[in-house]
């Protein structure tokens, strides 16, 4: 009888500590105005837009910009802000630095929900030009 109610209770246990509604999905994260190569204008503000969306619910989203070698650049952005909901559109300004800044950086963005899961959207890379040269797309290439 004693096994019997020690082994009804171990059960009891096993099944209450087993979350059925864990949350195991990484949220889905869209960059929606950055194109491969976009050229920014040291001094400039990079506008990085998205949406975010996750199954359960948002925690946080990081942007970061940083370069693509060590030799190409010399500065590193991290922006991180917290959400709330299933569904987030984001805007943010990122001031690009103004001297001895060129070459190539990536940007990307992350998001984390709140178990923890990561979802991250491809990677960009852009073209950060010296102030005045802006290339030959006359700017700034960002969709807004």
């Amino acid at each position: 009888m004693v096994k019997t109610l020690g082994f009804a209770a171990l059960l009891g246990v096993a099944l209450v500590s087993c979350d059925r509604n864990a949350d195991f999905e990484a949220p889905v994260v869209t960059v929606t105005n950055l194109m491969e190569g976009t050229e920014v204008q040291a001094g400039d503000t990079l506008v990085v837009e998205g949406m975010l969306t996750d199954n359960v619910e948002l925690g946080s989203y990081t942007i970061s910009v940083s370069p693509v070698s060590p030799n190409t650049g010399t500065f590193t952005i991290t922006k991180r802000v917290d959400i709330m909901g299933e569904s987030v559109n984001f805007s943010e300004a990122l001031a690009i630095p103004t001297e001895g800044r060129e070459g190539e950086y990536f940007v990307k963005v992350s998001a984390i929900d709140e178990e923890g899961n990561v979802g991250e959207a491809t990677t960009v890379t852009i073209v950060v030009t010296e102030s005045g040269n802006r290339g030959g797309n006359g700017g700034i290439s960002i969709n807004l």
